[in-house]
């Protein structure tokens, strides 16, 4: 037998060699729990076949007659000399030592994550005449997910630039009924020069917005 959701085989009574059943049993905890994988490859071949070991396997054409065909996407650990693998359940996540960055298992494929999210806001508490714009440098890369804005009076349009080119979706007439957002998908890398543009429409004043960002 064997439990429902790791699949860790159990022991019977009276069951001979029980501590090799065990053993196996411990090493698939220990591959899994707080996961961390060497590095993300497909080829045994590239792979060190140390004891305890632990691989995450991407899809790709193995060199032939390789030892992981047929288990992409599996979590592969060295135990008693031959690789033993494990079968992701969705939401599992894993620590790819080699690429310095998490993956979570979405029940279809291993993707990028997770993510940290974080926000950049400001308020205006002067009136606003004409253009504004503000400088947001990037000190480290991250991705925009969402712009918005609310005014305390009047109205305004507000966006994006990267590296002074417009980039995102204009948000005309925010006002100070509601917030206004939109969602964004925009990659800034180290040393981007981001900037916020306001622009003035109907005697805007109180102006609060908000970046939200993935680090």
């Amino acid at each position: 037998m064997s439990t429902t959701h790791l699949g860790l085989a159990t022991l019977t009574e009276n069951q001979a060699s029980a501590e090799v059943t065990f053993n196996e049993s411990m090493y698939i905890l220990d591959a899994i729990t707080q996961a961390s994988a060497i590095d993300r490859i497909f080829d045994a071949d590239l792979a060190a076949e140390v004891e305890g070991n632990v691989y995450l396997i991407h899809g790709g054409t193995p060199a032939g007659g390789d030892d992981w065909e047929g288990y992409e996407d599996t979590i592969t650990f060295f135990f008693n000399d031959e690789w033993r693998f494990i079968a992701p359940k969705e939401g599992m996540m894993i620590y790819v030592v080699d690429e310095d960055r998490w993956y979570y298992y979405t029940g279809a494929a291993w993707q990028i994550g997770p993510l940290k999210t974080d926000s950049i806001s400001g308020h205006l508490v002067v009136p606003v005449d004409g253009d504004i714009t503000i400088d947001l440098r990037a000190a480290q890369g991250y991705t925009i997910t969402e712009l918005s804005g609310k005014t305390g009076a009047g109205s305004c349009d507000i966006q994006l630039k990267k590296n002074s080119v417009s980039v995102g979706t204009l948000i005309d007439g925010v006002g100070s009924i509601g917030v206004s957002t939109q969602a964004e998908t925009i990659t800034v890398v180290e040393d981007d020069l981001i900037e916020l543009t306001i622009s003035d429409t109907s005697n805007t004043q109180d102006l609060a917005f908000g970046v939200k960002i993935e680090l």
